[in-house]
């Protein structure tokens, strides 16, 4: 008799088991796919090739202290980077972030043979590259392979409804990332993000071209000199070849 109450007991609580594992499941491809929705839907981003961007603040070195221009080819990882050191040089880096490898370096116009000796410096643009992409699609990194969400929650902020699901991904370098997303859960825009232990508001958004909008304005509640700012994003199908390869 006692057999089979352990029996039973045990059947109700794994049928309990697959019935919130299922339902969370169901939650948690939810929340995607209205993030999806909120920047123009996942098939818009992957027929988008080029990016560009400009962007201030944020800064994790020295190196670069004014604004910081990235062109990007997201079929085969070419980038072009413009900006200035901190000396005032100009600096042009044409890179793989799939790579991570580089190719050329231009300052004040002339291209360095010897790429090594700018290899501190390379390795200082690569981290704020990193950094830079992973805020700007951090949205379309949730359902990378390898990613893992958390459990659906809700909360509300400024009088707002918003959608939270906690992640562990990968950014476009495959660097580790990891936090919560916030979303609000009628226009499913980004509102909140909590990534690699630092909190952000979310407080501007640009309509980027093709149908994808993306957040641009993120708001460190903690270190103004984390918060960064985006003043040009925008997509094109297509570019010239020569912008990764030469001046």
């Amino acid at each position: 008799m006692k057999i089979h109450s352990s029996v039973y007991l045990s059947s109700i609580f794994l049928s309990l088991l697959f019935f919130c594992s299922t339902g969370n499941l169901k939650a948690q491809n939810g929340v995607i796919n209205s993030i999806w929705e909120g920047i123009g839907g996942k098939s818009t981003w992957q027929n988008t090739r080029f990016i560009l961007f400009v962007v201030k603040g944020n800064e994790l070195s020295s190196s670069f202290k004014e604004s910081r221009r990235f062109l990007l080819n997201k079929s085969n990882g070419e980038v072009r980077f413009e900006g200035k050191d901190a000396q005032g040089d100009r600096y042009i880096f044409l890179f793989n972030y799939q790579s991570q490898k580089l190719k050329k370096i231009y300052k004040n116009q002339i291209e360095i043979k010897n790429a090594n000796s700018e290899n501190e410096l390379f390795q200082d643009l690569l981290a704020q590259f990193n950094e830079d992409s992973s805020l700007l699609f951090i949205q379309t990194f949730l359902d990378k392979s390898g990613s893992k969400l958390g459990s659906v929650e809700n909360k509300i902020s400024n009088a707002e409804k918003l959608n939270g699901i906690p992640f562990k991904t990968s950014s476009l370098m495959n660097k580790p990332l990891s936090g919560k997303i916030y979303t609000s859960t009628e226009n499913y825009l980004l509102r909140n993000l909590e990534l690699n232990e630092e909190e952000y508001l979310i407080d501007g958004y640009k309509d980027i071209g093709g149908g994808l909008t993306l957040p641009t304005i993120f708001k460190s509640t903690s270190d103004s000199s984390k918060s960064s700012s985006y003043s040009l994003v925008a997509s094109f199908t297509e570019m010239e070849e020569s912008k990764f390869s030469t001046l």
